[in-house]
């Protein structure tokens, strides 16, 4: 029998909104031409106030919750983890149809793991081998690849997904679908390592002034296949977003929390249009929404271009953002059932 995981690179996309400055080993085990990529410090992170907020809105939160889960797989969150690098390459658009970004996403965690108790836990519901000297074990996706339905269609059948393997590598854990991690595997056990050096100033760039970070190495508008959204695709695809050539932006926690980050336009007027159509959209949110609250923090959003770099940034309470954070969750639970 095999142990039923959610998705894994989804799971930790997930997680990351919540809680990077990635070593080199880390680096190592993604992919060189990664176009988009998350990074997470949670040594950072979890010791801000709004780290310590954010870990109890996770289920089992509480300290009671923690105390069991390290007890039953030997690893403590408030400890044990440090680091989080996620990656993928894959071209989002490929032959006029939405790829899924996460089929071929790595996900890298530096910390200290307890493979042998975590084996334990499980027992037989996983299958577990070795690949290239690395212990991994074999998890099926839950996530069935189906299309959209329309409403009263019956849904299309899902297609075999391909299953999920986590790697422990000493201090590393590498996850994702079994053909991306046996990739990041051969990466990180070659003699010659792939060039990763202007990857990794970039990504050490990003860890530096964040503790929750993204970058982008293509424009936004090859993101808008993955949009469920046609209004949302139409906007990333339009003249203004294909001005734009990458994309960098993330948190820095603290008594206040700070989001910043920048794009780089293909030319200095396409940068300057920018600045001007996000200031447009700024008074029009604002004029539609509170002057307090969460909506009030966009009173205090700077915003400048300088050549092709567009520069913007938002300081706030902590307190603020833990209101957007209730309220993000509030939106995702499911309604109480009626009993009449």
């Amino acid at each position: 029998m095999r142990f039923r995981f959610l998705s894994v690179p989804a799971v930790f996309l997930s997680a990351a909104t919540l809680f990077g400055a990635a070593d080199a080993s880390m680096v190592d085990l993604i992919m060189p031409d990664a176009k988009i990529l998350i990074g997470v410090d949670f040594e950072r992170a979890r010791n801000s106030p709004f780290g310590q907020f954010a870990l109890r809105q996770l289920p089992g939160g509480d300290e009671a919750g923690l105390d069991k889960l390290a007890d039953l797989t030997g690893f403590d969150p408030r400890r044990d983890l440090h680091e989080l690098l996620i990656a993928t390459s894959d071209a989002v658009v490929r032959s006029g149809k939405s790829a899924d970004p996460t089929q071929n996403a790595v996900v890298v965690l530096r910390g200290a793991f307890n493979p042998a108790k975590l084996l334990e836990m499980i027992g037989n519901r996983a299958q577990v081998t070795a690949y290239n000297r690395v212990s991994v074990m074999e998890v099926p996706s839950s996530v069935s690849r189906r299309g959209p339905a329309a409403a009263g269609a019956k849904a299309p059948a899902a297609s075999a997904a391909e299953p999920n393997w986590v790697g422990f590598m000493g201090n590393l854990l590498v996850a994702g679908p079994k053909s991306a991690v046996q990739k990041a595997i051969d990466r990180g056990r070659a003699a010659r390592k792939p060039d990763t050096a202007a990857l990794l100033a970039r990504v050490r760039s990003a860890g530096a002034k964040h503790d929750v970070w993204f970058l982008t190495t293509v424009s936004p508008t090859a993101l808008g296949g993955n949009l469920g959204s046609a209004n949302m695709q139409g906007a990333l695809k339009g003249d203004l977003m294909q001005g734009i050539e990458s994309v960098i932006g993330g948190i820095k926690f603290g008594a206040s929390v700070v989001m910043s980050g920048e794009a780089t336009a293909r030319s200095d007027q396409d940068a300057s249009a920018l600045v001007d159509v996000l200031r447009f959209f700024t008074t029009m949110a604002q004029s539609n929404g509170s002057k307090s609250g969460p909506m009030g923090m966009l009173n205090d959003l700077q915003m400048n271009a300088t050549g092709r770099i567009v520069k913007f940034s938002i300081t706030a309470p902590a307190a603020e953002f833990e209101k957007l954070l209730d309220y993000g969750l509030d939106r995702a639970r499911p309604a109480p059932r009626s009993t009449y």
